[in-house]
């Protein structure tokens, strides 16, 4: 009875060792993404992601200068996973050497795709090799990306001198707000300013046409972060008042005598008329 009692006694603490033993090697080799700055940037800009990797239970388990890891980028919603930047090793850095030891505050740069679309939902995770580790479970918090805005130049505009210029109003993607500037204020329009532009007065106090080139530039505004696109241009042309000089003769004729050229000096027009007489230019044949 009494040695029948004590073999089962002997396996469980035999069970109970090994299980402790177990548990005592059980480490695994792991990745942790501690930080991504800045948390909201804009596509094809650069950013840092800082990361924390802990080794495994045996030496051929330890991270070391020449573990290669590979950065991935998500899309919007966090899933989807693409390599980013290419592969890196971190040389310089001062690993633990011990099983399940810590090496913290690593550190890769990398340039977003100057692809990437708007979105809150972006996600990094890291895999290495030597030692190898490949899950997305130990992937970053989410963080912003804007994506990059484009504007549609508006139509060239050629206006008289004194005629309102209409509403110029600006469209593009991704594109929360417009700053323009303005290369001739003669026009009647400021130097700059931002949105759409007003219909303003058209102004040319000269003789001749003059013109401004308008720059405009759009804006993607996210969590106080602006992302500028690439800016277009489009001009805006104001003819001067169209003047006449009087004649430069007013003869009285006899009939079938011989008119002398009565001539007329312009300002910023290309022809006369008079008052719709048929004629060339509107003036009666002959003159």
């Amino acid at each position: 009875m009494k040695s029948f009692l004590r073999k089962p006694l002997f396996t469980v603490s035999v069970l109970a060792f090994l299980c402790s033993f177990s548990m005592m090697h059980a480490i695994g080799q792991s990745i942790t993404i501690t930080n991504v700055s800045p948390s909201t940037i804009c596509a094809g800009s650069t950013v840092t992601v800082t990361f924390d990797v802990t080794n495994g239970d045996a030496g051929n388990l330890r991270f070391s200068n020449t573990t290669v890891y590979t950065l991935y980028l998500s899309d919007a919603s966090g899933t989807n996973f693409v390599p980013v930047g290419g592969n890196f090793t971190s040389s310089g850095i001062t690993y633990s050497s011990s099983n399940g030891g810590t090496t913290s505050n690593i550190k890769r740069t990398i340039t977003i795709p100057s692809t990437a679309a708007n979105g809150s939902g972006y996600k990094f995770y890291l895999s290495s090799s030597s030692p190898n580790t490949n899950s997305t479970a130990g992937s970053s918090s989410a963080f912003t990306i804007n994506a990059i805005p484009t504007v549609t130049a508006p139509a060239a505009k050629v206006i008289c001198n004194g005629s309102p210029t209409g509403d110029i109003n600006f469209t593009g993607n991704h594109s929360s707000s417009f700053t323009w500037t303005n290369s001739n204020t003669a026009i009647g329009l400021a130097a700059s300013g931002t949105g759409n532009i007003s219909s303003f007065t058209a102004t040319n106090t000269g003789t001749a046409p003059i013109s401004s080139t308008i720059t405009v530039t759009p804006v993607n505004s996210v969590n106080g972060v602006s992302c500028n696109g690439t800016p277009q241009t489009f001009t805006i042309t104001v003819n001067p008042t169209n003047t006449v000089s009087t004649a430069s003769t007013t003869p009285t004729l006899c009939i079938n005598t011989a008119l002398t050229a009565i001539t007329h000096t312009t300002t910023g027009a290309t022809g006369i008329a008079n008052n719709g007489v048929a004629g060339a230019n509107g003036l009666p044949a002959g003159v």
